[in-house]
């Protein structure tokens, strides 16, 4: 059996994006377990679609003041458009916060969601890794 630059390429491919949503799943979870709830005002809200991708980008810009009375501002790719829809300007917001990250906050109602849709889509891509490195090693 010999090693096939096809599955070498899948392999690292498909590496590459599960690290990607792995990392959102550990971020989201570290926000729940160490993170901080603030009411955040919506100062801005846009809908993105410029770029080299086909996805549109559902952007939530918010502040609030941490703990210690500091103005914090952040923003925000959402993934559900139906959420984004909800929202407008000068709207408030729960959002969990990091006190010891310069960037890591989430809108509370959407992390479990977040979650649940990261975690599937780790798990579609480990069984398209399966699938396609049975195929190659079927296909020698």
């Amino acid at each position: 059996m010999r090693l096939d630059l096809g599955i070498v390429i899948l392999s690292l491919f498909c590496v590459g994006g599960l690290f990607a949503y792995v990392r959102e799943i550990l971020r989201l979870r570290r926000l729940i377990c160490s993170g901080k709830t603030a009411v955040a005002t919506i100062v801005d809200i846009a809908e993105d679609s410029s770029g080299s991708e086909s996805v549109t980008h559902y952007l939530v810009k918010y502040e609030f003041m941490d703990e210690d009375g500091h103005p914090k501002v952040h923003e925000q790719d959402l993934n559900s458009k139906r959420f984004f829809d909800t929202l407008k300007r000068g709207d408030t917001l729960n959002v969990l916060y990091e006190p010891d990250s310069n960037g890591n906050s989430y809108p509370v109602s959407q992390i479990s969601w977040e979650i649940k849709i990261s975690g599937f889509i780790a798990s579609a891509i480990i069984s398209f890794w399966v699938v396609m490195a049975t195929f190659f090693a079927l296909n020698e």
